[in-house]
């Protein structure tokens, strides 16, 4: 195997690395700049703007199904729906926020993993990012200003897992989710 080709096979998961690196390191940052932002806009508005930044992402994914076809665009809007509806129940905004960091994060990592000739199976690509998160939460467990728990580690499993879903179906990978065809 050549080189150019081993580092292109790596970049995208250096750039995943990258990513959960960047998650791990503003953990500390993050809950002082919650407060800021509760100060400046208040809870309400906040929590609008997170809706609507899941809307407008929710909107784009469907959009790039429908260019997909009916089938695709059906499958990712009821995967959209019921995460949509889990994220509208959940009362703080920033937990909302966890469905699009990882849910970000299982675009980048099913990317990661099924391009060229790495194809990890899908339940390899969803432990990956359970992982990313289950190590985000035991950060936090060990921040003072911060608390992990389990309900977190479901919400960022949740997230992961409408990425690699959402991933899945705008590339067009067939069969069952536990193979590659």
């Amino acid at each position: 195997m050549d080189v150019m080709r081993t580092h292109q096979d790596l970049r995208p998961w250096i750039i995943v690395l990258a990513y959960i690196l960047l998650i791990y390191l503003s953990l500390p940052l993050m809950r002082p700049l919650q407060r800021r932002l509760y100060e400046l806009l208040g809870i309400s508005a906040l929590s609008l703007a997170v809706n609507i930044v899941l809307g407008l992402t929710a909107l784009t994914v469907l959009c790039l199904g429908l260019r997909r076809g009916g089938g695709t665009a059906l499958l990712l809007l009821l995967i959209l729906a019921a995460l949509g509806l889990t994220a509208v129940r959940i009362e703080l905004p920033e937990e909302r926020l966890h469905f699009l960091e990882y849910g970000l994060l299982g675009l980048l990592v099913h990317h990661a993993g099924t391009r060229h000739g790495s194809r990890l199976s899908f339940p390899l690509l969803l432990a990956i990012t359970t992982l990313a998160g289950v190590f985000d939460e035991g950060i936090q467990h060990l921040l003072p200003n911060r608390v992990g728990d389990l309900r977190d580690i479901l919400l960022n499993t949740g997230g992961g897992l409408a990425g690699l879903c959402t991933a899945r179906l705008l590339s067009g990978t067939s069969g069952p989710p536990g193979r590659q065809a």
